[in-house]
């Protein structure tokens, strides 16, 4: 796991390259569990360049929804967020900060196979959509045994 706002304080130009070397060294199967200070809006350019704000893990912080799709850039799939702080750590300009901690996976890379499983989603929704577009309804039976 990775915390301290490490993220945030890569060049943004150097993000993108950050994710794809998490992913390449993590092992087919594997997983990465990162905590990091995300914004609930993207962060404005003049608080970008201010050394301070940089220092204090705003200036570098991603959207929350821009953190999970950093992972999907790289080739992970299965983002969960384990947890995310309800209060803000810091709001600056009315721009709310706060901790989240995501979980991504490796490993299914390339085409889906059939194992000769199945599997029955239970609920609670009427249906879910997993990463490989395979929509699942409840109490149906997918795959074969």
């Amino acid at each position: 796991m990775i915390s301290n706002c490490v993220l945030n304080l890569v060049e943004p130009k150097s993000k993108r390259q950050l994710f794809e070397e998490i992913f390449r060294v993590l092992r087919k199967g594997g997983r990465a569990v990162i905590s990091d200070i995300v914004s609930d809006e993207p962060v404005p350019d003049h608080l970008q360049s201010d050394p301070k704000l940089w220092s204090g893990c705003i200036s570098g912080a991603f959207t929350e929804e821009g953190f999970v799709q950093a992972f999907a850039e790289a080739g992970f799939y299965g983002m969960q967020i384990l947890a995310r702080n309800e209060q803000p750590w810091r709001t600056v300009e009315g721009i709310e900060f706060r901790s989240i901690t995501v979980a991504a996976h490796k490993g299914k890379q390339g085409p889906c196979f059939d194992r000769k499983q199945a599997v029955i989603y239970l609920g609670p929704f009427k249906e879910v959509l997993d990463d490989d577009n395979h929509r699942m309804e409840r109490g149906r039976r997918y795959g074969r045994l």
